[in-house]
């Protein structure tokens, strides 16, 4: 079993969870004793296995923007052996 927001804070590239976020340009907010921030998807994962959140951070909210009319997307994962990496199309309109 897990979460949404521990496969994201896992950082593993071959989780589906991740590219669909960054897809979504979702906004991530982490707590820690100096109150929240907010991080934009495309500054959380800064590598391998690795994110943004300090020693003292936990995150605590998923922010997903509501798509426009018209829009649409497809997640398409191919796995030749598990473990593969995920590709994925988004349209916005």
């Amino acid at each position: 079993m897990a979460t949404v927001g521990g496969n994201l804070a896992h950082a593993d590239p071959a989780n589906d969870h991740p590219a669909t976020m960054l897809a979504y340009g979702v906004r991530l907010v982490a707590e820690g004793p100096g109150g929240d921030t907010v991080i934009e998807v495309d500054d959380f994962f800064v590598g391998l296995f690795e994110t943004s959140l300090e020693k003292d951070q936990i995150l605590k909210e998923i922010q997903i923007p509501r798509p426009g009319p018209g829009s649409g997307g497809a997640y398409l994962k191919i796995e030749r052996k598990v473990g593969d990496y995920a590709w994925l199309a988004w349209r916005s309109s």
